[in-house]
């Protein structure tokens, strides 16, 4: 099994093409909007240690955003994130949110599901086994698909579909973007895939799923295990507080956890979804 690199896989610019995997049908979707991000937005990015080379500014769920690295960030959360960047600290541990999922009484179960088409067999299969690796920690938040005769209003956190191709410089490619942190007590409400990715890197459903959960990971409150150094990226740095927090979570390793499925560009284990510490970390927090 490949490596898997949340963030992008990095190599020669692949130019030939491949089978798709199960029924995924990338030509379904249209490419995201690219627009030049203005200067001083690229300067607040960069002052957190994002790589901005491949940074455009596009429309995700009838926002104005910027795609940068595995985040799709407003303005305002930009313009959060570098003022409280030189609070972040020098830390390599688990990660939360200062804003969590609200759960009353003894659990909350969350509605997971795919909007549209395109992820077919293979995004299906990949989203129950997510939704069971989360559910088997035991943790007190609990997530489930949307039953036959549900509204698709009462999806708590949507799991989209985009297509963007390989960056013809690099060869890096984007597998998906988070729609950010929890607000008001609610996961944040959306993820993307990058269908084009999915299609050229031949993904299976195990790490598809891997994939999953390491955006419902951050819906749900975690930031990246090694937030501060960005050690498991080809540049390093400091993402600093992003608006949202960074505390550290009682019991998680105090230096770099590699097989962590929350570090920021690679990680994840080739048998299970979550390691331990991941584990841990969740029923920690929830």
């Amino acid at each position: 099994m490949k490596k898997i690199h949340f963030v992008t896989f990095l190599g020669a610019m692949i130019i030939t093409s491949c089978s798709k995997p199960d029924d995924t049908n990338a030509s379904n979707y249209q490419s995201l909007s690219k627009k030049e991000v203005p200067k001083n937005v690229l300067d607040k990015l960069e002052s957190a240690h994002f790589s901005t080379a491949n940074a455009f500014l596009t429309m995700y769920e009838g926002k104005e955003v910027v795609a940068v690295e595995d985040m799709f960030l407003t303005f305002k959360e930009i313009h959060e994130l570098a003022e409280e960047y030189d609070n972040s600290g020098d830390l390599q541990k688990h990660y939360r949110t200062s804003n969590l999922v609200n759960v009353s009484g003894n659990t909350r179960t969350l509605i997971v599901d795919v909007t549209g088409s395109g992820l077919g067999t293979l995004g299906n299969k990949a989203l129950n086994r997510t939704i069971n690796a989360y559910n088997n920690i035991n943790s007190d938040l609990r997530f489930r698909r949307l039953r036959s005769g549900e509204s698709a209003n009462n999806i708590d956190i949507r799991v989209t579909v985009f297509a963007e191709q390989p960056n013809p410089i690099t060869g890096s490619i984007v597998l998906g973007r988070s729609e950010g942190f929890p607000r008001g007590g609610n996961p944040a409400p959306s993820f993307g895939l990058n269908s084009i990715a999915i299609d050229i890197l031949d993904i299976k459903r195990f790490e598809l799923a891997q994939i999953m959960a390491h955006e419902i990971g951050h819906a749900i409150g975690f930031r990246h295990t090694d937030f501060a150094t960005r050690e498991s990226c080809t540049r390093g740095g400091n993402e600093g507080q992003a608006g949202v927090g960074a505390i550290y979570i009682d019991g998680s390793p105090t230096g770099a956890d590699t097989t962590s499925l929350m570090q920021a560009c690679a990680g994840g284990n080739t048998t299970s979804i979550f390691n331990r510490n991941d584990r841990r970390a969740i029923r920690k927090v929830y």
